[in-house]
């Protein structure tokens, strides 16, 4: 749904064609797994409906000899016999094991101050990879890490055909923007797909700068079912235009939009959300003591 917040400032576009209006909008992005989803018109109302998947747990494939070497390291090192899934390549944590495959294949390469910090980094061994990725095996495992990311998106296209735009979202595509927009070979194999190529080539392709799209998509999804509480439901359901993509009001001012909307639908008559009442506490019964006079032993005769 952070989709649905975007400005053109807000993304690069990779591929400028016009979008479809109601069409299938999708995203691939990278960070520390990979997620893919898509959108849908909803014909209910003016917005669309986010569908979730497991795109990122689908079969990696190589497409180079080196890559096929790659895939046997990954068998080995996940215990593997046969598949490895594409998430194990595109994510943080593939940026950091096709280093570590690079490293053990050719040591000679090995730059020490780099591959210590590698080694020293833990969780964060991927961004070590990404910040020294001007030269030598940090610069291959990029270079192998982007072509097998952009082989992922036009995977995506064929799915989903998203004629509404696909996005590539995640921390990895912003924080790496030149590795997508300024190697023409990164383009080339999104649309390397054979016969088929022409056919996602009608879809654009929109690379997001800020990383904040999941956060963006909870705060709109708060706020649409905030205003379908006070009875605004529709009113101003946010849809796909002409690309790039409308506006969400800015998340730093949420208190004042739901001030000013709780406020309006007051002047507009309609009741704000009561809270429940709180259960009356019932005061323990009292109970009065009786005295009862003891009353006089019947008088019992004496036995014959």
């Amino acid at each position: 749904y952070g989709l649905l917040t975007l400005t053109a400032d807000d993304v690069a576009v990779l591929n400028d064609v016009a979008p479809v209006e109601g069409g299938v909008v999708a995203t691939v992005g990278a960070g520390t797994g990979l997620g893919e989803c898509f959108l849908t018109k909803d014909p209910k109302s003016a917005g669309y409906t986010c569908w979730a998947t497991e795109g990122g747990h689908t079969d990696w494939a190589p497409r180079t000899e080196l890559e096929l070497e790659f895939l046997d390291h990954m068998r080995l090192k996940y215990n593997q016999t046969s598949r490895i899934s594409v998430e194990r390549v595109i994510s943080g944590n593939g940026i950091s094991d096709i280093y570590e495959f690079l490293a053990g294949k050719y040591p000679d390469q090995i730059n020490e101050k780099v591959h210590n910090d590698w080694k020293a980094a833990r969780a964060q061994k991927g961004g070590v990879v990404g910040q020294n990725s001007g030269e030598g095996l940090c610069k291959q495992a990029m270079s192998i890490f982007f072509t097998a990311y952009a082989s992922e998106l036009g995977n995506a296209m064929l799915k989903w055909l998203p004629t509404g735009g696909l996005y590539v979202s995640g921390g990895i595509a912003a924080k790496n923007l030149s590795w997508i927009l300024d190697d023409p070979n990164f383009k080339e194999v999104v649309f390397d797909k054979g016969r088929v190529s022409g056919a996602i080539k009608q879809c654009p392709v929109y690379v997001c700068k800020t990383e904040d799209v999941g956060e963006r998509g909870a705060h709109l999804v708060a706020y649409n079912g905030y205003r379908k509480i006070i009875g605004k439901a529709n009113s101003g359901a946010a849809k796909i235009p002409s690309a790039p993509l409308s506006p969400m009001p800015d998340k730093t001012k949420v208190t004042e939009q739901v001030r000013a909307m709780d406020e309006g639908a007051l002047s507009a008559g309609a009741e704000p959300p009561k809270p429940a009442a709180e259960p009356k506490k019932e005061e323990p019964a009292k109970v009065e003591a009786k005295t009862e006079e003891p009353k006089a032993k019947e008088a019992v005769a004496p036995p014959k």
